[in-house]
């Protein structure tokens, strides 16, 4: 009986390491579903924010979608660093909550654990400038996500950013760029992008947050993050982080009572942006 059980318990192992083989190496693309929700039926989060989501079906994960008009007075915040070790849903809780204008916020400017035993620390990659205080001393090595006063904009590596920004944060590499797909990472996780569709003056920013990391639902590739953000009207696209740090949480319309939250595992978080709407 005890040998039966053995092989049993073998044959199991043997079939889950199986199914995680199958996600490794570069998987091969998949297109996006013909029952993707429309625009016209995101519903609003408030003055120039909205909000849809999918589902998911079998072989495409659910994903968040935000979408931010800057020109009705809505605008997106980077917050400085909270200290390491705060639990996201509590930061995000609280800041939805302190401000009357807060209708969303979502993790993604990314960070790195460097140093020794005893003395690590979280450091930012790129820069993380808020109210003129850099964050971080790793400079623009993959991307830089900006604003200034004529609106929001993406560099790549080595790009130039604006000389007097009201804020900027270095983030992963550039998934979309002038409407063409360029994400290298071919692993599917959850994942967190921004991208901006539009002129400046009329631009639309859209934050997408994309399920997964479990067996039976791996997330997306970069490149399959790109097609979402292209198919809403996204011309420049950039990753801003993924796996367990993918998180987002928005408020609706009328009133603070409903709070919606996803995120990929239980991770504490470094940062995270907040979503203010317009006073119109």
């Amino acid at each position: 009986m005890m040998r039966r059980g053995c092989t049993t318990a073998l044959l199991v192992c043997l079939l889950l390491l199986s199914s995680c083989a199958s996600f490794s190496g570069r998987p091969k693309e998949v297109g996006l579903p013909q029952d993707l929700p429309l625009l016209s039926s995101a519903r609003s989060l408030g003055t120039g924010v909205s909000y849809l989501s999918y589902q998911g079906k079998k072989g495409f994960p659910p994903f968040h979608l935000l979408i931010i008009v800057p020109s009705q007075g809505a605008q997106v915040l980077p917050l400085a660093p909270f200290p390491h070790g705060t639990d996201v849903a509590k930061a995000f809780r609280s800041a939805l909550s302190q401000r009357p204008e807060a209708v969303a916020a979502f993790t993604g400017a990314p960070f790195v654990s460097v140093g020794g035993a005893g003395s690590k620390r979280l450091e930012a990659i790129g820069s993380w400038l808020v109210d003129g205080r850099e964050y971080g001393a790793r400079q623009r090595q993959w991307g830089v996500l900006f604003r200034d006063e004529t609106g929001y904009g993406i560099v790549s590596a080595g790009g130039d950013v604006p000389d007097h920004p009201h804020w900027l944060v270095g983030t992963y590499l550039p998934i979309l760029k002038s409407g063409d797909t360029i994400g290298i990472h071919g692993r599917r996780h959850a994942r967190t992008a921004f991208g901006i569709g539009g002129s400046k003056a009329s631009a639309s920013l859209f934050v997408l947050v994309v399920e997964g990391d479990s067996l039976f639902q791996p997330g997306l590739t970069s490149r399959e993050t790109a097609g979402i953000l292209s198919h809403y009207g996204a011309t420049e696209g950039i990753n801003l982080d993924g796996g367990d740090a993918a998180a987002i949480a928005f408020i609706d319309d009328g009133g603070k009572k409903a709070l919606h939250y996803y995120r990929g595992k239980r991770r504490r978080l470094p940062c995270y942006f907040i979503v203010l709407s317009g006073q119109g």
